[in-house]
């Protein structure tokens, strides 16, 4: 029974045996299939390369080229960006300037528009007074005392003549004052 025992082993060990022969055939098999599955592949990515190394070398050439346009397009526009902001500085101290000579002009214009008001208030009665001079004179009738005396105030305090005028005048009123004071004798 020993011998009968054995063989039967034996021949369970042999199935076994055979079929792990057979799955380690098969996984050659795969793997060998693999492989040259791998080696194809390798191949046609060898052969690409090798075919289309000049195309790529052009387009590493042509995004360096890009690269390089786009720094100094950047670089331009920081320039430009710089350029700008002086630009902008420059203004805006122009701006406050102008804006302080404005203030300064208005002031000045306030100032002078007073003045001005100011001495129109004292010269207009002083040249009614002398217009009322004037027509007496041209109608030959000798001016009122107190109209010659009006009219030499206004003569003595008017800003608005000069020195000969003013001393012209004066002397004009001066005169008819002695003529009318001559003509009221008679």
């Amino acid at each position: 029974m020993r011998v009968a025992l054995t063989f039967a082993v034996s021949a369970v060990g042999n199935r076994l045996v055979t079929r792990v022969v057979g799955m380690l055939h098969k996984m050659q098999a795969k793997v060998e299939a693999a492989d040259e599955q791998a080696t194809l592949l390798y191949k046609k990515y060898e052969c690409f390369c090798d075919r289309n190394q000049e195309a790529l070398h052009e387009q590493l050439d042509e995004v360096g080229r890009r690269v390089a346009a786009s720094v100094n397009e950047v670089e331009s526009d920081q320039a430009q960006r710089a350029q700008v902001v002086a630009d902008l500085a420059i203004a805006k101290g122009h701006q406050d300037q102008g804006t302080q000579t404005l203030a300064k002009a208005a002031d000045q214009r306030a100032k002078e528009q007073r003045e001005f008001e100011a001495q129109q208030e004292s010269l207009v009665p002083q040249v009614a007074q002398l217009t009322q001079a004037v027509a007496a004179l041209r109608q030959g009738t000798s001016p009122s005392l107190l109209q010659l005396a009006g009219a030499n105030r206004a003569a003595q305090a008017s800003s608005a003549l000069t020195y000969e005028e003013r001393q012209l005048a004066l002397d004009f009123l001066q005169g008819a004052s002695a003529s009318s004071q001559d003509s009221s004798e008679i």
